[in-house]
């Protein structure tokens, strides 16, 4: 496996015995475009990045989903109001 150090703008491609130096010198490792490993020093790690990416994802899903259902609640009032006043 091909694995990727990466900090700030510094990029490595390095093998998996030279991980620990790196992650030791605070890059990140990366695997297939993925954080394997996160630097020393971070503040959270990759695993509770991803997560907290993800809930975002559904979350953002989820306010879309409701205003769709506001519009169209406010459509079926808008409806009703004109309905009622002929």
């Amino acid at each position: 496996m091909a694995y990727v150090a990466e900090k700030g703008n510094k990029v490595y491609d390095i093998d998996k015995s030279q991980i620990e130096v790196y992650v030791a010198q605070g890059f990140d490792i990366l695997e297939d475009g993925k954080v394997v490993k996160s630097g020393a020093g971070k503040a959270i790690s990759a695993e509770e990045y991803d997560k907290v990416v993800e809930e975002n994802k559904k979350l953002k899903s989820e306010i879309k989903k409701l205003k769709q259902a506001d519009k169209a609640d406010k459509v079926d009032k808008a409806d009703k109001v004109d309905k009622a006043g002929e």
